[in-house]
């Protein structure tokens, strides 16, 4: 058990892995993940298996079925003790002990083998950085004011909402454009016009179990498809964990991204000659991939970044990789190989930062030019939340029988319910049912969403499952653009005819009664 109760998801994760060398055989996590938490809200029992990811189906099935023959209930009272104390340990019933363990050590000493924390310091130090991090009240607060203060130098200040808190503090902490309201505003990010020397040159935002991460630059935002796609361009560049050896081990294995995210990923994996892989939404699909040796860094387009280090996505490790770029591309890190080598040796790096970094490369600057080298993704996801389910399914299952009638039912459907204006515009080439098939266990997840083509794009709905009361669907919008006098343009205005489309195609007012999203990231 953890100090306090309080250890995020990719924390649990390198326990799991590490802790005694790896003896515990599964752990239990207590969670609301990203959703509303408390007593009148979300309270959830997670399981995680050996090597530290979320239990496959084949196991969370067998659990299911023997819930069904369950007859009774028993109850074992525990001994009082104390959580707050490191060390303490208490054994129950005379059958097995409990112990009060760091729930952060573990994770934190794996980030310093991971990263080149003398670069980061320096950055974080130099007064010509500003950064602040918002941890939305949940258990990256904590996590955060241990790595960035204590152990990176970073002034208290920057961190704001970093008390974990049982409901989290009544609010959503789920880390996007709409809950990060706070953070969003003072990044200036719908104001960029209003950006000054006050406004920081980075910010980013955690969530409820510190799995997901949102990053923003001075009136700029990052979609979660471009920051892994960023993340994995540089990767070999500037994360020790990923560079390659003088002998030509190490390096990136393979890159795999979950099928609504933006295809950017795969414009990096083609460039730098690597594996891609498309999974169905839900981490457990990538950890078979890491397992097998295939996977190196992977994303969704919900907010989750990770890579083979745990076996969950990792809010705070996407941070540090941006961090890490970003110290990079300012000159910090120019003798990263002399200074691993002195780690080695036990020798103390310097980490005193400079006077000023004169023409600061910042964010917006790395994401433009990462445009101009792979075209432009432009992306934006709809969330249609807490929906009457039959009539969500009732959707879902109109549009996957559009799936089996060929391509003269498809168009005569276009016909019927896209406006002649749009359908000049877009030419839909065909639409099918996401079905992924594992390459290592050859286990078939089918149903995972409904994909409509275009030829530079493409409209995706699903049901999300995360959710705890109705149903949300999601629906996904992706056209790329590699003309250079379109790469700067508002999303909106590049996906306005798309989005018309997708929500005349799917007809979506008709069965859940609005075409207007929640939420729109």
């Amino acid at each position: 058990m953890s100090k306090d109760g309080l250890a995020s998801t990719p924390a649990c994760s390198a326990i799991l892995r590490l802790r005694e060398n790896g003896i515990a055989f599964g752990g239990f996590i207590l969670t609301a993940s990203h959703n509303p938490g408390g007593i009148d809200a979300d309270f959830g029992v997670k399981y995680n298996t050996a090597n530290g990811a979320p239990a496959l189906e084949n196991l969370t099935d067998k659990i299911y079925e023997r819930t069904k023959v369950i007859k009774e209930i028993k109850h074992v009272k525990l001994l009082d003790f104390d959580l707050d104390t490191y060390g303490t340990k208490v054994l129950i019933k005379e059958q097995f002990m409990a112990e009060v363990i760091d729930g952060t050590e573990d994770w934190l000493r794996l980030m310093k083998a991971v990263f080149h924390f003398p670069s980061l310091r320096r950055l974080i130090q130099s007064p010509s950085f500003s950064f602040v991090y918002d941890g939305m009240n949940g258990v990256s607060g904590p996590t955060a004011e241990r790595l960035f203060v204590e152990e990176l130098g970073a002034k208290p200040t920057c961190l704001r909402c970093c008390k974990a808190l049982p409901d989290f503090g009544g609010h959503h902490p789920d880390p996007n454009l709409e809950y990060a309201k706070e953070l969003v505003d003072m990044m200036r990010i719908f104001n960029p016009d209003k950006v000054d020397s006050k406004t920081p040159l980075l910010g980013a935002a955690g969530d409820g179990d510190c799995d997901r991460n949102m990053i923003l630059g001075p009136g700029f935002f990052v979609t979660p498809s471009d920051s892994v796609a960023i993340i994995a361009q540089y990767a070999e560049k500037v994360i020790p964990f990923f560079m390659k050896g003088k002998d030509g081990s190490g390096g990136i294995k393979g890159l795999a991204r979950s099928m609504p995210t933006s295809m950017a990923l795969d414009s990096v994996a083609k460039k730098l000659g690597k594996d891609i892989y498309e999974t169905p939404t839900g981490w457990k699909y990538f950890t078979n991939l890491m397992d097998a040796g295939r996977l190196s860094i992977c994303g969704e387009e919900s907010f989750g970044t990770g890579s083979v280090h745990v076996r969950e996505k990792d809010g705070l490790w996407a941070v540090l990789c941006w961090l890490s770029i970003i110290a990079y591309r300012n000159g910090l890190m120019d003798n990263v190989e002399r200074e691993l080598e002195m780690q080695k040796q036990g020798q103390i790096v310097p980490t005193l930062p400079p006077e000023k970094i004169e023409n600061f490369v910042g964010v917006q600057q790395i994401v433009e030019e990462f445009w101009k080298e792979f075209g432009r993704n432009y992306y934006m996801r709809y969330d249609f939340e807490n929906k009457c389910s039959e009539s969500a399914n009732k959707m879902m299952a109109f549009l996957k029988s559009l799936t089996v009638g060929g391509q003269e039912e498809l168009q005569k459907h276009i016909s019927a319910a896209v406006p002649q204006e749009l359908r000049t515009k877009l030419q839909a080439e065909k639409i099918d049912v996401f079905k992924y098939t594992d390459p290592i266990d050859g286990s078939v997840a089918d149903n995972q969403g409904i994909r409509l083509f275009f030829p530079k794009g493409r409209a995706i709905w699903r049901l999300s499952g995360t959710g705890s009361s109705g149903a949300t669907i999601r629906m996904y919008f992706e056209l790329v653009e590699d003309r250079p006098d379109q790469l700067l343009k508002k999303p909106r205005e590049i996906l306005s005819d798309l989005i018309a489309y997708a929500i005349a195609f799917c007809k979506i007012k008709e069965y859940v009664g609005t075409d207007v999203p929640t939420v729109i990231t």
